[in-house]
């Protein structure tokens, strides 16, 4: 668990964000998730954010090679493609994250393939660009956006029930193209807050009830808490969160 204060500016927008952290691997054998997150401002106050969680499929073999190969990925194309997008507002962010997953899942189909096993991930994935920001996401994982006491969910769950359990519909690498994900533009304000994580986060958790504690509570406090909460609840998954607050800067 790690925290991190940015004061990040942008044009007609001025944020204080606090960025908590935690990564758990519970009672399973490894821990097959990964996430990552990424700031930048350019000397005219341009600001780009990165944040993202991937969880490796359970029943398939390596996810935490899958996991890592989709942040590893996202790593280069933000330290690579920031600058960029910052300065040229020509850029069409909706097509750039479509191209980053398929080189995503060209990467761990490929790793796949040599090695004549299956292997796949799910990702949620939020970018935001001064005003613009937007969310990519495939499979289970899921991001929350809270405000006003109230906590929406604005990632899709790409997942069907079967004889009493949930599969997935839709994940990266296990086929030769991703047919299924949410690619779709997201607003914000200040206050607010980002709640990101994979599904041993969420399976176990009534987000509701902890409202107050997550719009309040101050870093390196909440996280834990609600880990305390999920694992007293029986969930013994790898747990992940990237937890995002958003200020006004003079608050």
């Amino acid at each position: 668990m790690d925290s991190l204060n940015l004061l990040l500016k942008g044009k007609n927008m001025s944020f204080n964000i606090s960025i908590e952290k935690l990564d758990d691997k519970g009672k399973r054998d490894r821990y097959e998730d990964a996430f990552t997150y990424w700031s930048e401002k350019d000397i005219k106050g341009n600001t780009f954010y990165c944040f993202a969680v991937a969880d490796g499929v359970g029943g398939l073999d390596k996810g935490e090679a899958a996991s890592s190969i989709a942040i590893d990925e996202i790593n280069h194309w933000a330290a690579n493609t920031c600058r960029h997008l910052l300065t040229d507002k020509a850029v069409n962010l909706e097509l750039e994250l479509t191209e980053l997953l398929k080189q995503i899942n060209k990467h761990i189909f490929c790793y796949g393939k040599k090695r004549n096993i299956k292997l796949g991930t799910t990702l949620t994935m939020i970018v935001i660009i001064n005003e613009e920001g937007r969310i990519l996401q495939v499979g289970d994982s899921i991001a929350y956006l809270i405000e006003k006491r109230q906590a929406y969910r604005i990632s899709d769950k790409h997942t069907q029930q079967k004889n009493h359990r949930s599969y997935l519909t839709s994940c990266i690498g296990t086929n030769e193209a991703v047919t299924l994900f949410q690619n779709q533009e997201i607003k914000l304000a200040a206050p607010s807050v980002l709640f990101i994580g994979s599904d041993g986060f969420f399976n176990c958790l009534d987000i509701q009830s902890h409202i107050n504690l997550i719009e309040k509570g101050k870093n390196k406090k909440v996280l834990p808490t609600l880990l305390k909460s999920v694992r007293d609840a029986g969930e013994t998954d790898n747990v992940t969160g990237i937890l995002v607050r958003i200020k006004n800067e003079l608050s």
